[in-house]
């Protein structure tokens, strides 16, 4: 099989490293381009038969991309090499590479404004390497690729004026990687603020159960619900590094609006429910403290929870 794909490779059209043929500006293409190119005909005609995905589309588009690089390297029926290649992508939709191919021979047919359109193509839909491209395409390789086809096209005079950020690649955990190596100074300063009230606030309440302090009365439990949003606010902040947060939010916008609306509404829940306790009914045999308004059984001189000592008849 090896030796086979050897053969093929052997035969690939010098072309594929001028892309630019239909415009005789073959000289400006990058040699590179057909080096990699054949790099990666090479795994891939490798690899199809033996349908390494579980998914049968993803092995059925890898296929047909096989076939078509094959059609590719005996420079037969243009047509048909597209009209697999449209299958393949039919097949896998995000099929990048398939689109790389059809814009090759399109180019090769003399189409350059449509081959033109397949390569800005690619460069949208290969922002990330995928599980299915790095079967056959190393990371080294995706790159540079993608580094070719935009300066070949910028030489082309295509204009990528309001485009940029839809064929910018898109690197996973790219702002996590920056926040934890080198983050902006609104960064630094709200994770130092974040670390401090987390410790600070997490000794402060463990000190506060080591002294028995009742987390159920209203001012204790609404100091333990801040704390807890903290620790929601931080993994929210966490999250918009990592994965973005959606509908255009900024986590310097959510992140206030956040915490204030839930200490809001749970500072002012506590208050409702202290404000309820003090001036409910008391069942018989008790009566209220005259300084903090707790419940005291009538027989009891000191008030178990502001510990002031009063009268019986009080």
């Amino acid at each position: 099989m090896m030796k086979s794909i050897l053969i093929l490779l052997s035969l690939f059209p010098l072309a594929v490293g001028n892309i630019d043929f239909s415009l005789e500006q073959s000289k400006n293409a990058d040699p590179q381009l057909g080096v990699i190119l054949k790099q990666v005909s090479a795994r891939i005609l490798q690899t199809a038969s033996k349908r390494p995905f579980k998914l049968h589309h993803l092995n059925d588009s890898l296929e047909k991309t096989s076939s078509a690089i094959e059609m590719m390297i005996y420079q037969k029926n243009p047509r048909g090499t597209i009209a697999l290649l449209k299958q393949a992508k039919e097949d896998y939709a995000d099929n990048a590479i398939a689109v790389l191919l059809e814009a090759i021979v399109m180019d090769h047919t003399g189409e350059t404004e449509k081959a033109n359109e397949l390569y800005e193509e690619f460069l949208t839909q290969s922002r990330v390497l995928t599980n299915f491209e790095a079967l056959f395409l190393k990371w080294g390789e995706f790159h540079e690729l993608r580094k070719i086809i935009y300066q070949m096209l910028k030489k082309r005079g295509v204009s990528f004026a309001g485009k940029e950020l839809e064929i910018k690649t898109k690197t996973p955990f790219r702002d996590f990687v920056s926040y934890v190596v080198n983050p902006a100074p609104e960064d630094r300063f709200m994770n130092i603020l974040f670390i401090l009230v987390l410790l600070l606030g997490g000794g402060t309440l463990a000190i506060g159960a080591f002294q028995g302090v009742d987390f159920g009365r209203p001012f204790a439990r609404s100091l333990w619900n801040i704390y807890i949003l903290f620790w929601f606010a931080y993994g929210l902040w966490i999250f918009d590094l990592v994965f973005g947060l959606p509908w255009g939010w900024s986590r310097f916008q959510i992140i206030p609006i956040f915490l204030t609306g839930f200490v809001v509404v749970f500072v002012g829940l506590d208050i409702i429910s202290a404000w309820q306790e003090k001036w409910r009914p008391l069942e018989k045999g008790y009566r209220r403290c005259p300084h903090c308004r707790a419940p005291v059984i009538e027989l009891m001189t000191e008030c178990p929870e502001c510990h002031e000592k009063f009268e019986m008849g009080i």
